[in-house]
């Protein structure tokens, strides 16, 4: 018998995240967590690509950086993230 393969999907790499993030079932780790919605927001999770964003802003788990968290802000905007107002292309 063979056992099936589990698609890895952004929203299941987005939980991962939020295992280490907030210490659930695992030792809790900003940098881990930052890896993990990294990987999420490279698969198109609109909540990791603001994840991502608050966390330059905020230096959680990474170095902080506004130019970066922007462009991540900038990018869930693009994306459709209703929370973030979607930019002038002015």
């Amino acid at each position: 018998m063979s056992i099936p393969t589990i698609p890895v999907t952004a929203i299941s790499v987005q939980g991962i995240n939020n295992y280490y993030y907030y210490g659930k079932g695992v030792e809790q780790d900003a940098v881990k967590a930052f890896e993990w919605n990294m990987k999420a927001a490279d698969k198109g999770d609109m909540q990791s690509l603001v994840n991502v964003a608050n966390a330059y802003y905020l230096g959680d788990g990474v170095e902080q950086d506004h130019h970066k968290a922007f462009l991540w802000y900038r990018e869930a905007a693009f994306q459709g993230h209703v929370l973030m107002p979607k930019p002038s292309l002015r």
